[in-house]
C-alpha cells in the first residue's frame, strides 16, 4: 500500500540526538492507537538514514483550508464550504461536516482534543499543535500529526537551556 514517509533531513543528523529524537518520536508514535492520530506502520534505516512510515492521509492540514477560505467572512462559512474545501461528498448517516462553521470547527476540535488525551494517558506530551500537524480528510475526520517534539514520560528530555520546542506563534506566553 501507499504510505508517507517521515526521515530525518541528513544534515540534521550531525546534532547531537538527532537520532535518539527520531528514535523517540517513532515510539510515541507507535505506543498510540487512536482514530485522530496518525499511526506508524513501519520503521527502519536505509543507508544510514532513519525513516518511518505512517498512513497516507488525504485531504488538507487545518492551516491550508485556513489560507483557502481566509477571504470568507466565519459567519457565512457552513460544514459544505469545509467539505468542498477538502474536495469531499456528503456522507450518509451522521456527517462531521453537517453544520454550521462552528458547529463543525467545534467537531474538530473535540476530536483533536480526544486524541490528545489518548496521548497524555500514555505520557505523551505533543508539544506542537498547530493548524499545519492537523490533517482534514475529506470525510471530515480530523488526524493530529507530527510528534517531532513530543516529550515522553521518564524519557531522558533532550531540549537544551534557552531552547524551547515547538512554534512559537503557536505555544501559550508563560
Amino acid at each position: 500500500r501507499r504510505v508517507a514517509l517521515k526521515v530525518v533531513r541528513p544534515e540534521l543528523l550531525f546534532f547531537e540526538g538527532a537520532r535518539e529524537r527520531f528514535r523517540r518520536e517513532i515510539e510515541a508514535v507507535a505506543r498510540l492507537a487512536h482514530p485522530a492520530i496518525v499511526p506508524v506502520l513501519a520503521s527502519g534505516e536505509q543507508d544510514g538514514l532513519p525513516w518511518y512510515a505512517m498512513e497516507l492521509l488525504r485531504g488538507r492540514t487545518a492551516h491550508e483550508v485556513c489560507q483557502l477560505l481566509h477571504d470568507r467572512d466565519p459567519a457565512t462559512l457552513r460544514g459544505d464550504d469545509l467539505r468542498q474545501a477538502l474536495g469531499g461528498s456528503p456522507e450518509t448517516g451522521t456527517d462531521p461536516m453537517d453544520g454550521t462553521w462552528w458547529q463543525v470547527c467545534t467537531r474538530i476540535v473535540h476530536t483533536i482534543a480526544l486524541g490528545v488525551r489518548h496521548a497524555h494517558l500514555r505520557g505523551i506530551v505533543h508539544r506542537d499543535i498547530k493548524p499545519s500537524n492537523v490533517m482534514l480528510r475529506p470525510d471530515g475526520r480530523a488526524v493530529l500529526l507530527d510528534f517531532g517534539v513530543a516529550m515522553v514520560a521518564g524519557a531522558h528530555e533532550f531540549t537544551q537551556t534557552g531552547n524551547t520546542p515547538g512554534s512559537p506563534a503557536f505555544m501559550s506566553p508563560e
